[in-house]
């Protein structure tokens, strides 16, 4: 196992190890020798937008608890820093669960933090601004990424579904679009959507206001 590699597998095991929450899925151990794997909760209902696909009816309630999860690491001051499609899953007691903290970190919306450049990982099509700038990922940068998962959840399409990622990449930091809304889309929660992924992080809900909205609708 390479440095680099070793070294984002105890960074996540770091963080991984203090977060239980119903929302998150629980880490029970890891081993770093040999092949590094984690031991943690079965999530035997799979991707939470596959099981939307199947569960129309229920995408205000799971989004809902997939908010808390991410509330509730913010809370923990750790940020996610890669939200999107396979990291939200259906846990064996039906709830959903936030995983994957290979790029989280901790109390990165310090402003010393803010301004550090980071490597460009992850999918960009869920990824803020900021993030596309190179700029460290942050809680507003959760809460955008997140804003992108409820329109893909909701539509059981990828963020701009099939425009290519250097096309994704000029609309989000050249015109501040966020992807228009899709029919499986209510007005409501685009409305939220919006609010979430607005360009300016400053301008950005957070996620207690986002967990309250989705409550409401549930």
């Amino acid at each position: 196992m390479s440095e680099e590699v070793q070294a984002t597998f105890l960074n996540e095991v770091k963080i991984w190890h203090q977060l239980f929450h119903p929302h998150v899925v629980q880490l029970f151990g890891a081993c770093h020798i040999g092949q590094p794997f984690f031991v943690c909760e079965y999530a035997g209902g799979g991707q939470l937008d596959e099981y939307l696909r199947k569960h129309k009816d229920e995408v205000w309630v799971k989004l809902y608890e997939a908010a808390l999860g991410l509330r509730y690491l913010h809370v923990k001051r750790v940020v996610h820093g890669d939200l999107k499609c396979n990291n939200i899953l259906i846990g064996s007691d039906g709830l959903a669960k936030l995983t994957d903290f290979g790029l989280s970190t901790l109390n990165a919306n310090e402003p010393e933090n803010v301004e550090e450049s980071a490597p460009e990982v992850g999918a960009i099509r869920w990824k803020a601004p900021e993030v596309l700038r190179g700029e460290k990922a942050t809680f507003a940068s959760d809460v955008y990424s997140f804003g992108m998962y409820i329109l893909e959840a909701a539509s059981g399409k990828y963020p701009w579904e099939m425009t290519m990622d250097p096309v994704v990449k000029y609309y989000v930091l050249k015109e501040k679009r966020i992807p228009q809304r899709p029919e499986e889309c209510g007005e409501e929660l685009y409305a939220l959507v919006k609010r979430m992924c607005r360009f300016e992080p400053t301008e950005r809900v957070e996620m207690n206001e986002v967990v309250d909205t989705l409550k409401a609708f549930c």
